[in-house]
């Protein structure tokens, strides 16, 4: 997480509870389970074990267009939304640039699209 973004979590937790969670691929590195419907079950199974029934959310870059996700496809669960640096529209060949690095890495590409 910047420095920036840093900061501001540790000032909005002096009035909100604050969460910041580590999406999978960051810390550790599953086979699978990257697409943008995986990494919501994950948030929204984090919500139900923390007895959230509805969650503000802050997202910075692909955070970002998973929370729009989330607010789209469950709307219930979401309060309110700040969005950081989101791509409004990814590069058609997105995935395809992706192969060389995911490649090195011995992964393929995550799916970038809902299922």
């Amino acid at each position: 997480m910047p420095m920036r973004l840093m900061a501001s979590s540790k000032r909005l937790s002096e009035v909100r509870q604050v969460i910041s969670v580590d999406l999978r691929g960051l810390s550790d590195k599953p086979a699978s389970g990257y697409t943008m419907h995986e990494h919501a079950q994950d948030i929204l199974g984090l919500l139900d074990a923390l007895a959230l029934s509805q969650a503000e959310l802050v997202g910075h870059s692909f955070g970002a267009l998973l929370s729009l996700y989330l607010a789209y496809q469950h709307p219930q669960r979401i309060a309110k939304l700040v969005l950081l640096d989101a791509a409004a529209r990814l590069h058609p060949q997105t995935c395809e640039m992706l192969v060389p690095t995911m490649s090195r890495l011995g992964k393929t590409p995550p799916a970038l699209l809902p299922t």
